[in-house]
């Protein structure tokens, strides 16, 4: 058999197995590059960890002398507080004590105004009791007063006593009206409030004085100051508006037409 013949039909096992070897070593030689990059991947996460761990341990050292100050700062409080308790419990002591002595001085006050006043009744007493025309005087006088009083809001000037024009001419209408108001005249109470509301007869004007007068007044059974309270409530006139108020008054006055 010829040997080029062979060469040329049969594959040559050197050339193979070169080729074999190529492949082998480039293989490795990747493997060995992946291996290296996992290798540095590998070592440049321990790095991290490391720094991690040395971050996590100063943070337990901070967190360890924050304790320990937060422990200091606990136990200067829990001093300073003892110590408030004490001064403030001296302080109470002593508030107590001046609270005390004050009473003291003034249920003696009290005592000597109490003596005062009883010898001031008894001589007073002694006055009104030695002379009954004194109390004979004084009850003709609040008679008459009233008579004036009331013939003055009824605007019938004509039935005043003669014996009472005197005692009319003292005051004014304004000071007559506010007198007979006072004594719970309801009628008066509507003409002051009209007084204070208009600034009129010598009233000042004063909306929320004259929203109080109605007030009463109403509540009396006035039906003109109902009327007037309605619009008080209704306009915010001495008042503030309100018209729930303002129907309710309204409402009760229709119910007494």
């Amino acid at each position: 058999m010829d040997n080029s013949q062979h060469t040329q039909d049969e594959p040559n096992p050197l050339i193979e197995s070169q080729n074999l070897i190529l492949e082998t070593m480039k293989f490795v030689l990747d493997s060995s590059v992946n291996i290296q990059n996992k290798l540095d991947t590998l070592s440049q996460k321990v790095d991290n960890l490391s720094k991690m761990s040395q971050s996590v341990n100063n943070l337990k050292n901070q967190i360890d002398k924050l304790s320990i100050e937060m422990k200091d700062q606990k136990n200067y409080i829990k001093q300073l507080v003892g110590n408030l308790k004490n001064e403030h419990k001296q302080s109470i002591e002593k508030l107590t004590n001046q609270s005390v002595e004050q009473i003291n001085k003034l249920e003696k006050s009290i005592t000597k105004i109490k003596s005062s006043h009883t010898e001031l009744s008894k001589q007073i007493n002694n006055v009104l009791g030695s002379n009954d025309s004194i109390n004979e005087n004084l009850l003709e006088m609040k008679n008459i007063a009233k008579l004036t009083i009331l013939n003055q809001i009824i605007n019938k000037p004509e039935k005043i006593m003669p014996s009472t024009n005197e005692v009319k001419n003292s005051y004014s209408d304004f000071e007559i009206c506010k007198i007979a108001a006072e004594s719970h005249n309801v009628d008066a109470m509507y003409k002051l409030a009209m007084m204070y509301f208009n600034g009129s007869d010598g009233a000042v004007e004063n909306k929320k004085t004259a929203f109080e007068w109605f007030q009463k007044s109403a509540i009396n059974g006035n039906t003109l100051s109902m009327k007037m309270l309605s619009d008080c409530y209704k306009n915010g006139w001495g008042t503030t508006a309100n018209k729930q108020n303002a129907d309710y008054w309204q409402n009760k006055l229709k119910g007494t037409s």
